[in-house]
């Protein structure tokens, strides 16, 4: 991939383009990074092939949508994906745990306008979802442990 080949069209914030931006920034990879404000995102939304965002173009023109999709593409063009398909499952077992907790997280925590709705929903965030995660500190050392080797 040369720099002129890759543009990253999202909103102006990191959310579901951060993840991106950093296997780029570690990749060495140039990209153009187009950025834009929720008032200019009718003129993008056009423009994108479902219609939402993050999009990264190749140099062709193709369009390739969904954050994680496009993660897996610029890690794996780049080298990161793992040598071997057991390397690249246990990458995918991280990113799609981080992916399940922040979806937990964002969609009955964050959004929520009910202060009393939002408290419960955070308690339960905690001690339900978030402890599935981390209580099995075995199981997620060594993903972190495999990783590195």
């Amino acid at each position: 991939m040369s720099s002129s080949d890759l543009k990253l069209y999202y909103f102006n914030l990191q959310a579901r383009g951060e993840l991106t931006r950093l296997i780029l920034a570690v990749a060495g990879q140039k990209y153009e990074d187009i950025r834009f404000d929720f008032n200019q995102w009718p003129e993008f939304k056009s423009k994108m092939i479902l219609g939402q965002c993050p999009v990264l173009e190749l140099a062709d023109g193709t369009q390739i949508p969904q954050s994680l999709a496009i993660a897996r593409y610029v890690a794996r063009e780049a080298g990161l994906a793992g040598a071997n398909n057991l390397e690249a499952a246990k990458i995918d077992v991280v990113v799609d745990t981080q992916r399940d907790i922040n979806e937990t997280f964002y969609g009955k925590v964050f959004f929520e306008k009910d202060e009393t709705i939002k408290a419960t929903e955070l308690e339960k965030f905690l001690n339900e979802t978030l402890v599935k995660h981390v209580e099995n500190t075995k199981f997620t050392c060594r993903i972190i442990v495999s990783l590195k080797k």
